[in-house]
């Protein structure tokens, strides 16, 4: 096992530049757009329950690039949605 000494100065921008980095990936913003078989594990559902929800619009998908892609957000909303937890 190595011992790495630092200088103050030194563990001080080391520790700035972890900061300065976590605070850039806090901003990244989220990709929304899932795949089919991301959507089918979250939903846990087959391929026909899943064209099912987009023929009634009952959650948003895009069709402007092969494959079709599913919005995350709104997976989670039609599942809180349909769930039988009492808000509180």
């Amino acid at each position: 096992m190595a011992i790495i000494s630092l200088e103050e100065e030194d563990l001080e921008k080391l520790i700035t530049g972890i900061a300065d980095r976590i605070s850039m990936m806090r901003n990244q913003p989220i990709n929304p757009w899932i795949s089919m078989e991301e959507a089918l594990n979250i939903l846990n559902r087959g391929k026909t329950s899943l064209q099912k929800l987009r023929d009634e619009n009952k959650i948003v998908f895009t069709k402007d690039q092969k494959p079709i892609l599913y919005d995350i957000y709104s997976i989670l909303s039609y599942l809180e949605k349909n769930s039988n937890r009492k808000s509180v």
